[in-house]
């Protein structure tokens, strides 16, 4: 099965699953962005178990619009999501997703950034 961004769903990945959410390419494009969130959102919430996602934000520029976009998609899946991988985006995406964050009090899921695909899917499974 595919989730509404076109990853494989569920993947296996180490003895754990992962939800990726692909973002990637998407450049400036922020309603498609919004709209990709927004059908990642109900997929999610139709799913049992909660999760530990992954989002693609490789080749994507994350405005400060953008940014509140993922807060909003993150504190709605609050209740689904443990952990959460952000992979590609620079230094100033990472600050502006974590100001957005604190500043929505969004400090009880677990979150980190990452250039290496690798290393934030065994972040992700525990590995």
């Amino acid at each position: 099965m595919k989730s509404p961004s076109g990853s494989t769903f569920p993947y296996y990945y180490k003895n754990g699953v992962i939800h990726a959410v692909k973002l990637s390419g998407c450049k400036r494009k922020r309603e498609k962005v919004k709209e990709l969130l927004e059908q990642e959102k109900e997929f999610t919430l139709l799913q049992n178990q909660t999760k530990t996602i992954w989002i693609d934000l490789y080749s994507t520029v994350v405005t400060g619009d953008l940014a509140n976009d993922l807060i909003s998609f993150i504190r709605d899946l609050s209740i689904k999501i443990n952990k959460i991988a952000f992979v590609g985006c620079g230094l100033f995406a990472r600050q502006k997703i974590k100001k957005r964050m604190r500043a929505q009090y969004i400090n009880y899921i677990t979150i980190q950034f990452f250039s290496n695909p690798e290393e934030a899917k065994n972040w992700l499974v525990g590995r």
